[in-house]
């Protein structure tokens, strides 16, 4: 297996999955330590060894598909999050 060019975050959580046998409890610390706002919500979408996309969906509605869209936001969603910070 080749490491290079893997997620950190991937890591931590295969390894928090494989440690508490459980993917709720991987998903709860890695929450925790990843430091996602208490009050959201995250949530197995599937229980499977199949392939799987990860997905989010933002307070506006806005749809995130695959990881590298939820970690690197389009200029787009950055001005939204920016717009929504300023109404508070």
């Amino acid at each position: 297996f080749d490491f290079t060019g893997g997620s950190v975050g991937n890591f931590f959580f295969a390894g928090a999955r494989t440690f508490f046998g459980s993917l709720p409890a991987a998903i709860f610390l890695f929450s925790k330590v990843a430091g996602i706002p208490s009050g959201s919500r995250v949530l197995p979408a599937v229980l499977s060894e199949e392939r799987l996309v990860l997905g989010a969906v933002l307070k506006d509605g806005t749809r995130l598909r695959g990881q590298y869209e939820i970690s690197h936001p389009s200029p787009r969603q950055l001005a939204m999050k920016s717009d929504s910070t300023k109404e508070k």
